[in-house]
């Protein structure tokens, strides 16, 4: 799989089911927001859901695959009793950089261990979404992921 993040649910996310963080919501939005703000086109922004049981991303054109993590335990949980969402294919798009950011604020307020990328042996797509979340105030360095 080209372009594919994934991420490893720690087992506070596994068994969490009141609410995300409230700050690490506040984050996410910001994120999104500076995104949205940086397309000229219309068609280039991100539609998200945040709430404090949902975080969805949805991409525009339609070859962004979403992003979705849910505490709620039908849809955090597969039909074979694991978790279903753990990873996002970005395809290299512009988007990318929203989804590693993503993983990074999930990874500092612990709900997930860990998180990887395959981009094709280049660490290109990193290097940006680290440079985004830069400007944003947003660390990379101490979360790094295994590429």
């Amino acid at each position: 799989m080209g372009y594919t993040n994934y991420w490893n649910p720690s087992k506070k996310l596994k068994t969490q089911t009141d609410a995300f963080p409230q700050l690490m919501l506040d984050e996410m939005t910001k994120v999104v927001e500076a995104y949205n703000a940086k397309q000229k086109k219309e068609e280039m922004k991100i539609t998200y859901y945040i709430t404090q049981k949902h975080i969805d991303l949805y991409g525009e054109p339609a070859t962004y695959e979403s992003f979705n993590v849910s505490l709620e335990k039908e849809e955090r949980i597969g039909r074979a009793g694991v978790d279903a969402w753990t990873f996002c294919k970005t395809a290299r798009e512009p988007y990318d950089v929203v989804v590693k950011t993503f993983l990074v604020l999930m990874q500092k307020y612990g709900l997930i261990d860990s998180w990887s990328h395959d981009d094709n042996n280049s660490c290109s797509e990193y290097r940006k979404a680290r440079a985004f979340a830069k400007k944003l105030g947003i660390d990379f360095s101490q979360f790094n992921a295994r590429g």
